[in-house]
């Protein structure tokens, strides 16, 4: 007996509806611990993968930073959120369940929180880090608004409730320039995000001006070519404010966030004077680039060559080696002071003393205007004429200088950790001290490497 033309319609359409059902959406992946949650805004996240054309966050960034074997590090920066939005549209709920003791927060607002944003309510806060608040709407849609730093301080005492290390960030600078400065402080936002930190009793890191630092060493055109408008960077821009909040990771005092960081290693290939590692430099004198065996090498003449290079691989380290592939010439000053690393306040000098006899012994110093540690002894004498490679290591306590990975002097010290300058090679930067000589290779290290993955010449 066939079933009625009502009952065969009524299995039809329950098929139909069956087979329209859409799948079921998969849970997101658990959240592995221990965890670094990037909480912020576009600056944070934005762009599509890999990043080469377009708006880049620098999220992205800093993720290869980290070891992956120690620590689960995810990109939470959503677009176009204030300090505000991101907690009332349920993001920062989101964090909140996902937190576990011994988990970090790093935080970063101000881009839509300021003035720009007029035109979206939804994201506007008061100005400042004080109590004061708004009342906006009516009936149901009635709010309440609170000032910056209030939703700072309440995204700080929630994830501390929760076991989490916090740290507040000051938000990157725009693309906007003073007489060939970048326009620092954004707005009061950076002395706000300070002040909340400091309120809230969470580590702060001083992003705007870590940034802004890097931006004036490259340079006005320079700079601009890494920003994809006023607020958003390129990829190379997400790359120097990865590089900053880094660093100031790395300055943070008793955070062991920086026992999760990968070392780093910097390497500048001296086969060209008018760029050394991709920065434009400045050149005193006519140093030549000249080619042996051993590869293209920078020559300084020992009286009015040198090359100065405007950055610092330095900043925010704790521990560093500085390694230099130098051959010294016979000629020129007793002291010759080829590598000479300075910020505002601390210096880092590697510098040769010659016999006059055919001979030179390594000169290293770490330290300040007031105080600081010189290594040298002629004990330690060496042929010019030949290549070395020279070393100095600071682990946060103890100094070493090295040639060719064997030990020579040591000490104890206190020493930085520095912040952004510039390293002269060939000369002392007052411009005395001249080097004569060739220079092939630098590279920079985040740790005090043991003497047996140093650098030697055969």
């Amino acid at each position: 007996m066939r079933p009625p033309l009502a009952v065969c319609f009524t299995l039809l359409l329950t098929g139909l509806i069956a087979t329209e059902t859409p799948p079921a959406v998969p849970a997101p992946p658990a959240t592995l611990h221990p965890a670094l949650f990037l909480v912020g805004d576009s600056i944070t996240k934005t762009g599509t993968p890999p990043g080469d054309t377009g708006p880049w966050g620098m999220g992205y960034e800093i993720i290869p930073f980290f070891d992956p074997a120690k620590i689960h590090v995810y990109n939470e920066g959503a677009g176009g959120r204030s300090s505000r939005s991101y907690r009332e549209e349920g993001l920062w709920a989101r964090i909140l369940e996902r937190i576990q003791p011994g988990d970090f927060v790093s935080i970063m607002f101000g881009h839509n929180d300021t003035a720009n944003s007029a035109n979206y309510p939804d994201r506007a806060t008061i100005t400042g880090n004080s109590e004061e608040t708004v009342q906006v709407g009516v009936g149901d849609q009635r709010q309440t608004i609170h000032s910056y730093g209030w939703y700072l301080r309440q995204d700080v005492a929630e994830a501390k409730a929760k076991g989490a290390t916090v740290i507040v960030c000051s938000p990157v600078p725009r693309n906007q320039w003073n007489e060939g400065k970048i326009k620092r402080g954004f707005d009061g936002y950076a002395a706000w995000a300070a002040d909340a930190a400091k309120a809230g009793g969470a580590l702060f890191i001083d992003l705007n001006t870590l940034a802004a630092d890097r931006y004036d060493a490259l340079g006005q055109e320079k700079a601009e070519a890494h920003f994809n408008d006023v607020q958003h960077t390129k990829k190379s821009g997400a790359r120097i404010n990865a590089e900053s909040v880094i660093a100031g990771v790395r300055q943070l005092k008793d955070c062991p966030l920086r026992d999760y960081l990968l070392p780093v290693t910097t390497v500048w290939r001296l086969d060209q004077t008018a760029q050394v590692g991709g920065l434009a430099t400045t050149v005193l004198g006519e140093p030549k680039v000249v080619t042996d065996a051993g590869g293209p090498a920078a020559h300084f003449n020992g009286s009015t060559d040198g090359i100065f290079v405007p950055a610092n691989p330095l900043a925010g380290w704790t521990q560093f080696t500085v390694e230099i592939l130098f051959s010294p010439e016979e000629g020129g000053l007793e002291a010759q002071r080829f590598m000479h690393i300075q910020d505002p306040v601390w210096r880092v000098m590697i510098e040769t003393r010659l016999d006059g006899k055919g001979g030179w012994w390594l000169d290293t110093f770490l330290g300040n205007k007031s105080k600081g540690q010189p290594l040298i002894d002629p004990k330690h004498i060496h042929p010019t004429g030949r290549w070395y490679w020279a070393a100095v290591s600071y682990d946060g306590r103890h100094m070493v200088d090295y040639i060719n990975g064997e030990k020579e002097l040591e000490a104890d010290t206190e020493f930085g950790p520095m912040t952004a300058g510039q390293i002269s090679l060939g000369v002392r930067q007052n411009k005395v001290y001249w080097f004569k000589g060739g220079i092939r290779e630098v590279r920079f290290h985040s740790v005090a490497l043991a003497p047996a993955a140093l650098q030697r010449v055969p």
